[in-house]
């Protein structure tokens, strides 16, 4: 699973800190429709902390950050201006992680607005199951197609005590809030194998 994070070194001391970021829903209007795509996010208490160990109060650091990401396109940049008042101004500067990795605007991207499917395999059928995911914010959803995810056989009686779907929503709930890519574990005697797959738009 691809952790998007952000990198802040402050340029007078070279400290460094590292803030954990996440996807959140995001939309444009364009030709007079609205367009939806999927950009990068950070926490309230991420956001405190970010300012604190930047000394910057006036909130807008992150607006900066997400913005020139957003319009700029771009993953890195300096940051340089100074406040009024008593306030230091901030000096720094920025670059988003993949996995502790520096990346470009196109790979953060692929990971943030590629699609998503569910891959299924069972001891219950040969062939593999691949599901569509939505996405919803920073999470995935199955949606219309959890009937796919389960393999129902009407022998074990799975089909009419109806838990055999809410233990398959439970088992992939990791993978859907983009906690881990794989699950494998048995249900009724079935043995299952989930796993998250992505690929572009």
């Amino acid at each position: 699973m691809s952790n998007l994070s952000l990198q802040i070194t402050l340029n007078g001391s070279g400290e460094q800190k590292t803030f954990p970021l996440h996807s959140r829903a995001s939309e444009y209007f364009q030709g007079r429709n609205w367009h939806e795509f999927v950009s990068l996010g950070i926490n309230n208490i991420d956001n405190i902390h970010l300012e604190q160990f930047t000394n910057t109060d006036c909130g807008m650091l992150w607006e900066i950050i997400s913005g020139n990401y957003v319009e700029g396109q771009t993953t890195c940049d300096e940051i340089n201006w100074k406040e009024e008042d008593d306030v230091a101004g901030c000096h720094l500067t920025w670059q988003i992680l993949i996995d502790g990795k520096p990346a470009s605007y196109a790979e953060v991207d692929q990971s943030l607005n590629c699609d998503y499917w569910l891959k299924i395999s069972s001891s219950n059928q040969e062939d593999k199951n691949f599901i569509p995911l939505h996405k919803e914010g920073g999470e995935l959803d199955i949606s219309d197609a959890i009937y796919q995810a389960a393999d129902i056989d009407s022998q074990n009686g799975t089909e009419e005590d109806g838990t055999h779907y809410g233990q398959v929503l439970e088992a992939i709930e990791p993978i859907l809030n983009r906690t881990t890519d794989y699950v494998k574990i048995t249900i009724d005697g079935i043995n299952y194998e989930f796993s998250l797959s992505r690929c572009a738009e």
